[in-house]
């Protein structure tokens, strides 16, 4: 990770049950272990109690709106005003209802999907997560037919957190992995 000036605080959040590439992990719901805090200058700091919160948010929306397909907590941890600034490619709306059309693409093509929380940190209002969505795809999704394939895809979003709300999101995943995975781009490039 790049050096970034003042304090840092970096939560590692380790999953069990988490056995990539294997038939164990299908279906596996991630279960919070450990979380570590470390501060980038050296120092033992824990988190602000803003810090805690917004990072509660964020887990909030992972736990009950993707994992546990509660969509509607969107409307509790969404601000009607958010503004996605990036998606890995995808178009996404503005507000509770862009993320609740979001969570429904992904859900459509991978009913049994789980997202893992692999690292978890804040400063201020702003929180990082690192993540990998793990799942069969049995539904279209963005064009591609069903393939039935398990897939991994890795993310990393920025949240800007307010008053308990994201109102400001930007996020990269491994779309080019996942259409890989999927059958629907040759596993490498270059290779004859």
């Amino acid at each position: 990770m790049p050096h970034m000036a003042g304090r840092y605080h970096v939560h590692h959040v380790h999953s069990k049950g988490q056995a990539p590439h294997h038939e164990a992990a299908k279906g596996q719901a991630a279960q919070v272990a450990a979380t570590d805090s470390i501060d980038r200058q050296g120092g033992q700091n824990m988190p602000t109690s803003l810090e805690e919160q917004n990072m509660e948010t964020i887990r909030r929306w992972n736990d009950d709106g993707w994992n546990g397909r509660n969509i509607d907590v969107a409307w509790e941890v969404i601000s009607p005003d958010m503004q996605v600034h990036g998606a890995g490619g995808q178009q996404v709306s503005m507000g509770p209802e862009g993320l609740i059309q979001l969570i429904t693409t992904w859900r459509t093509a991978f009913p049994d999907g789980q997202m893992s929380i692999d690292d978890l940190f804040a400063e201020g209002d702003t929180v990082v997560i690192r993540n990998t969505w793990r799942g069969t795809q049995t539904g279209e999704f963005y064009g591609i037919p069903p393939s039935g394939k398990w897939i991994e895809i890795s993310s990393i979003g920025i949240d800007r957190v307010v008053d308990g709300k994201v109102v400001e999101g930007w996020g990269e995943l491994n779309m080019l992995g996942a259409m890989q995975q999927m059958g629907a781009l040759p596993p490498s490039f270059g290779s004859e």
